[in-house]
């Protein structure tokens, strides 16, 4: 690995960064650049595999976008995106099978069970008319974490990549300390990535071998990772749970 390496790292998140928040500010440029991204499906250098995954984000992507320009989300759009989650969720756990990830299936599982279903956890709302999912506090870091274990144990070639795609929504949501806007956030830059990887894949940009990162794997350090996710799910969860639980008690007291 060259010395550059955390360079290019810093670029791409800033890079990451910049999208999530040009996006947020100005949503017809968002909902036009994604509109016309979806071309890109068709490009010859990519195969079904990536078509299939570029699809499931571009598609709902638009769709996400358009619910900006509406008083309040529609079911449809709402059940889509709800869908999309989870189904992006079980799709990695089942590769975490495959190669053996199996204590981060339960950060997984947690995942699942923490995403709010109900539409009303669901808003457009604020100056921009923000697409707002009510997430518990813990929810986009402990993505993060369980995303990063499932590629640097299944995609280490690519996780330079991953790294940057993953930290910079997370880090916008933070920053602004509105964990609220972490999908909307990772959407457009898991959007965005997927559109130049679809469209531009042969593009040495989107080859760096700085950011093959096969040279860090190790088999202890995943199944470490993977049992950190395991137990970092388990403890929040329980105390989720629990708070909710004292709060619905309070209530039904009053």
């Amino acid at each position: 690995m060259t010395t550059n390496f955390p360079l290019l790292l810093l670029a791409f998140f800033v890079a990451f960064v910049l999208v999530a928040d040009l996006f947020r500010r100005y949503r017809a440029i968002a909902l036009a650049f994604f509109t016309l991204s979806l071309p890109s499906l068709l490009a010859p250098n990519s195969d079904l595999f990536m078509r299939i995954k570029t699809a499931s984000v571009l598609l709902p992507t638009c769709f996400l976008v358009y619910a900006r320009f509406k008083p309040r989300i529609e079911r449809f759009i709402h059940r889509l995106i709800y869908a999309v989650i989870v189904l992006n969720i079980v799709e990695a756990s089942v590769i975490d099978i495959k190669t053996g990830n199996y204590l981060n299936l339960i950060a997984a599982i947690a995942l699942m069970l923490a995403l709010p279903f109900s539409q009303k956890h669901w808003e457009i709302s604020g100056r921009y008319n923000d697409y707002v999912v009510h997430l518990p506090s813990f929810w986009p870091l402990l993505y993060t974490s369980w995303n990063l274990c499932f590629l640097y144990s299944a995609r280490i070639s690519t996780f330079g990549y991953a790294l940057p795609l993953l930290l910079a929504p997370l880090a916008y949501a933070l920053v602004l300390r509105r964990t609220d806007l972490y999908f909307q956030a990772r959407a457009y830059t898991f959007g965005f990535y997927l559109f130049f990887r679809a469209a531009f894949g042969d593009a040495e940009l989107m080859n760096l071998p700085q950011f093959d990162l096969s040279a860090w794997y190790s088999s202890e350090f995943a199944l470490a990772w993977s049992a950190a996710n395991a137990a970092f799910a388990g403890a929040l969860v329980y105390i989720h749970s629990s708070n909710r639980k004292r709060i619905s008690t309070v209530t039904h007291r009053n």
